[in-house]
């Protein structure tokens, strides 16, 4: 299931949407309400929703390596990795942009 939704978000953001996987929909007071909202029959039960739609804002950029930091042909050695301080510091940007 996890592999169609992600199929189903690349897709819809291939088009321009935006989506976003909703979880709830297994708790009970969220999915019977969720089944009276859009008219879902009584018998039939939501495993998994996928919100879509035309996104109200774009994405900031993310802070990516370089290809060449990124891909290493025919050895990978440990001066490959990022160091903890460099670890430190992307985790940082990522949280404050």
């Amino acid at each position: 299931m996890a592999s169609v939704f992600l199929y189903m978000h690349l897709a819809a953001t291939s088009l321009g949407l935006a989506s976003q996987w909703l979880s709830a929909v297994t708790q009970p007071t969220v999915h019977c309400l969720i089944k009276q909202l859009l008219g879902i029959p009584a018998p039939f039960k939501i495993y998994d929703m996928m919100v879509l739609g035309y996104p109200n804002m774009e994405p900031r950029p993310k802070p990516l390596r370089s290809r060449e930091e990124m891909i290493h042909y025919n050895d990978c050695g440990e001066d490959d990795f990022r160091k903890e301080e460099e670890v430190r510091e992307f985790i940082y940007r990522i949280r404050n942009p």
